[in-house]
């Protein structure tokens, strides 16, 4: 077996060993190829107390990162994240828990009603430019966003007016969202440091590509895009999907694929969703739907990827 793990490590594969449990049986079957995987995914469900810990030390020697999967709740989390784990999946992340709130918190109202001026087809733009000026923690994000290594520009831009212009409506709108995201976790925009809405922002830029791909006429990127981004809106924000979507006013294709998976871009959210939970039977049934191949969504997926 580890002649073979050797030969795909040298074919450039990536290797991940899967429902590790640091039971004493498992270290010494698996511990020879611990220097060939680079993720070690420990079930959480199959660890017993304190088996973990006396063997992180030793971890550190290897360069795998460690992946904790069926993370169901916050304690689970922060818990593996202190034994040094940096990817994670589970309920946590992935099912939402029974929300509290009956509407939107009055600190992203604002933002919800930009979303709102935004949706109007007859809008002016100075107006969405007059709104956004009033808002300075907004501004100054939008700003830094816009000049950002990940737009590619080559030079800075300085007024509010020539970013919406730049963007235009749909992308700028998708970032709001965002904002409105990150901003639900602490009170402060930190895009990159929520394992949720990490998780969005991968939906988003996977069905964007598939979207592109495809070339459907009933939608294109940036809806795919949106659906995507509002996929985990309800857990971000702790408020019921619908109520959201109503404030919102979205597209009725954008809610019926939220709220049921109606319709291409329904099938395209559920696709992803199969991705991530390794459901490969609903995946390839998903791509035969659509006329691809299991070749052009690794593609995709890596193509989607590389934007992190």
């Amino acid at each position: 077996m580890i002649k073979r793990i050797k030969e795909l490590k040298d074919m450039g594969y990536s290797l991940a060993l899967d429902n590790a449990h640091c039971s004493d049986s498992f270290m010494e079957r698996f511990t020879p190829i611990f220097a060939y995987i680079d993720i070690l995914k420990l079930d959480l469900s199959l660890i017993k107390e304190n088996t973990l810990e006396k063997h992180l030390e030793n971890f550190k020697k290897y360069n795998f990162k460690m992946l904790a999967k069926k993370v169901e709740t916050k304690e689970d989390f922060e818990k593996y994240k202190a034994y040094g784990c940096e990817l994670f999946q589970g309920y946590f992340f992935a099912k939402p828990s029974i929300v509290q709130k009956k509407s939107i918190d009055p600190a992203y109202k604002k933002i919800f009603q930009l979303i709102n001026l935004l949706d109007n087809d007859t809008v002016d733009m100075n107006q969405v430019v007059t709104e956004l000026e009033m808002e300075v923690e907004l501004t100054i994000q939008l700003l830094r966003f816009i000049n950002s290594s990940y737009m590619g520009l080559q030079q800075d831009v300085k007024s509010v007016l020539q970013v919406v212009m730049m963007l235009g409506k749909k992308p700028l709108k998708q970032w709001l969202l965002l904002i409105a995201f990150s901003k639900s976790m602490d009170g402060e925009v930190k895009m990159t440091k929520n394992p949720m809405l990490e998780l969005a922002q991968n939906r988003s830029k996977i069905m964007a590509e598939l979207a592109k791909k495809i070339q459907s006429r009933e939608y294109d990127s940036h809806e795919a895009s949106f659906v995507g981004i509002l996929s985990l809106v309800d857990a971000l924000l702790s408020v019921p999907i619908n109520i959201i979507l109503d404030e919102i006013n979205v597209d009725i294709n954008v809610k019926k694929a939220l709220l049921n998976r109606n319709g291409e871009l329904g099938k395209l959210l559920d696709l992803v969703i199969a991705i991530e939970k390794f459901d490969m039977v609903k995946v390839d049934t998903i791509l035969d739907e659509f006329n691809l191949s299991n070749v052009e969504l690794s593609e995709i997926l890596q193509k989607s990827y590389a934007k992190a």
